[in-house]
């Protein structure tokens, strides 16, 4: 009867023990999770505003400033001009800084995975876009996720 007992006892306690790490598990996942979703709203938007972005074609190549507007959107940017730029024969793809928020920036400077090199900065009180972004005929180097 001792020996029963002890049995009960101890496959009660495994079960107590299977059980408490079973809902530390829980717990850790959930923890995990919402840090995770915190994390990716502030990747989304880092400043806490929409960024606004133009986006003009510098190369001869029709369509392009629509592909890109599409991919960034998917991205949660807000683009609201797109157009073919001054000049049809950029070479290089650059981005025109109208805001001067470096989370910004980098976030931009990520998505595309351009070179920080070719950011320029022209800061405007009252430009309708934060960000604008110039196609150049490196655009098939940019982001390989983007459908050209």
């Amino acid at each position: 009867m001792a020996g029963s007992l002890r049995t009960k006892n101890t496959l009660l306690n495994i079960t107590l023990f299977i059980l408490s790490l079973f809902l530390i598990f829980i717990f850790y996942n959930v923890y995990l999770s919402l840090r995770n979703s915190s994390e990716e709203s502030d990747e989304l938007n880092p400043t806490g505003r929409i960024v606004q972005v133009r986006i003009l074609n510098g190369t001869q190549k029709d369509g392009l400033a629509k592909k890109l507007t599409d991919f960034l959107r998917s991205k949660n940017f807000d683009v609201v001009i797109q157009g073919n730029y001054t000049s049809r024969d950029v070479k290089k793809t650059f981005i025109i800084d109208h805001l001067g928020d470096k989370k910004v920036l980098k976030r931009i400077i990520r998505v595309l995975r351009i070179d920080p090199d070719q950011v320029r900065v022209d800061l405007k009180e009252y430009d309708i876009t934060d960000i604008t972004i110039v196609i150049g005929e490196d655009y098939q180097k940019l982001n390989s996720e983007i459908k050209w």
